[in-house]
């Protein structure tokens, strides 16, 4: 099994934060995303959703583990129950494509993975391996450095699971055609 990062938009960081009940959160159960064919992502391979704020920090919201990748949102209603709001403002030619679920960990919004750990994280590359990019001279992320859907190393999907505020749990699925 693989694990990969996949970048929320600051906008949809801060939708899904200001939506969502912070009392009661919500699994992390759908991923969309233009790249899971060319990044080779398969059901059961993890997913680290991300995001930064403001001052250019690293943020952890989640952690899923590919349970079905789908082409559609209303595939995406269908098996989650739910009715699901595209919000993602791509571009109207971009296919996107959604990794539902089977394994998710709650929504956390306010996890800022420490500038120490962002900068030692190591991605999978056909080169060797690589680290997040930040602007000169600053802790900063390079805004660039999130856009693709990146492979974590063993290590480095190790070093994100030790901010996970919960483990996994079952994402339930209200249409199961397997």
């Amino acid at each position: 099994m693989v694990s990969f990062t996949s970048l929320w938009k600051r906008k949809n960081f801060n939708f899904a934060r200001d939506f969502y009940n912070q009392a009661q959160p919500e699994l992390l159960d759908c991923i969309e995303s233009g790249q899971f064919y060319r990044r080779e992502v398969e059901i059961g391979d993890f997913i680290y959703a991300v995001s930064t704020n403001d001052r250019g920090e690293l943020l952890l919201i989640g952690k899923m583990q590919v349970g079905k990748i789908v082409s559609s949102a209303e595939e995406v209603e269908d098996i989650l129950g739910l009715n699901y709001e595209v919000y993602s403002g791509e571009e109207e030619n971009q296919h996107i494509d959604y990794a539902i679920a089977e394994f998710g960990t709650p929504l956390q919004f306010d996890t800022i993975i420490p500038y120490a750990t962002a900068k030692n994280l190591r991605f999978v590359t056909k080169k060797g391996l690589t680290s997040l990019t930040f602007q000169p001279g600053t802790k900063k992320l390079n805004g660039q450095t999130l856009r693709t859907m990146r492979v974590l190393s063993h290590e480095s999907a190790a070093k994100l699971d030790k901010f996970l505020k919960s483990g996994l749990s079952k994402v339930t699925w209200y249409l199961d055609e397997s």
